[in-house]
């Protein structure tokens, strides 16, 4: 039969004092005596009492988590992300609770509503490929949740969102290839319709277009082509 949780109220029953007094002597209260601390100390040992600071929390308020929803955890971006996101959070009291939604939207949506019920003090969030709605997201702003998009964003939803500009840095990636003396460039990329993709798109092709070399984009379902290496070709 497993064994039910020790509460303060047991921790009470068994010393004859009331909840109130053991829970201000597991706070370290200076209202309740040294000798009384000391015994509830001892007491809550022997019981097998475990603090519960997610219950706490919540009478307060807070949680002191952060939610992050990511497309996939073995991104090397999204590991330095979350290594900063990490250290950043601790120093402030506050515990990360990450999910990944592996590029799918469905998943996407149910890591929304978890992190809801779980009811983390703010959420960050890097979107599916596939993701379109924001309506799964929508109930943070309603409940007054701080909401974070970063790196892939969902252009007009009130909330923050910071990204690079990737049609900048197409651009910059374009001009550097045709400086090398390529003539014939592949784009290789993935179907989505994440603003990421598409600006850099635009930006590859603008700057070719402009400068009059030949060019292609190869689409995938996939994200394996991210991985195809471009070279001149002569």
């Amino acid at each position: 039969m497993e064994k039910s949780e020790i509460t303060i109220y047991d921790i009470a029953k068994e010393l004859g004092i009331s909840a109130s007094t053991v829970s201000r002597a597991l706070n370290n209260n200076a209202s309740v005596s040294q000798k009384t601390r000391q015994e509830v100390a001892d007491c809550a040992e022997r019981l097998g009492y475990r603090n519960n600071p997610f219950a706490a929390n919540l009478r307060k308020g807070t949680t002191n988590t952060i939610g992050v929803i990511v497309h996939r955890l073995d991104s090397l971006f999204i590991s330095a992300f979350l290594s900063g996101a990490e250290k950043a959070a601790a120093s402030r009291g506050y515990q990360l609770i990450i999910v990944q939604s592996f590029e799918d939207s469905n998943k996407e949506i149910a890591n929304a509503k978890t992190m809801l019920e779980k009811r983390v003090d703010g959420l960050l969030v890097a979107v599916a490929k596939n993701s379109d709605s924001v309506a799964h997201f929508k109930p943070f702003n309603n409940f007054g949740i701080p909401l974070v998009f970063f790196d892939r964003i969902i252009p007009n939803l009130d909330c923050a969102s910071f990204s690079i500009d990737n049609y900048s840095a197409a651009c910059k990636v374009a001009t550097h290839l045709a400086e090398q003396g390529c003539h014939d460039i592949v784009h290789a990329t993935i179907e989505s319709t994440s603003m990421v993709y598409r600006e850099r798109e635009r930006g590859f092709n603008e700057t070719l277009d402009r400068l009059g070399i030949k060019h292609r984009t190869l689409l995938s379902r996939t994200s394996i082509l991210s991985r195809v290496r471009i070279w001149p070709t002569h």
